[in-house]
């Protein structure tokens, strides 16, 4: 099984309900469509939540802010 074959199933966990979130240190879930992920799981339990609603809610980091933007327009800017 191959990263990209497992980040879709995880997608697919995620977004049926079977999970409430995706535990990685790997982006690529928000843009298949994860809608809640954890980053940088720490030993003490602790670790970032990025909700893949929030990316187009609120200004991120750095300036970037895609407010406004569709999931569809997020997949198609982390194509290119």
């Amino acid at each position: 099984c191959t990263t990209w074959q497992a980040d879709a199933q995880l997608a697919f966990l995620s977004q049926n309900g079977f999970v409430d979130a995706i535990i990685t240190e790997d982006s690529d879930s928000l843009v298949f469509g994860c809608p809640r992920v954890l980053f940088k799981l720490e030993a003490d339990g602790t670790a970032q939540q990025i909700k893949c609603q929030d990316i187009f809610e609120t200004r991120l980091e750095g300036g970037l802010d895609l407010r406004g933007w569709t999931f569809e327009m997020f997949q198609i800017l982390c194509v290119i």
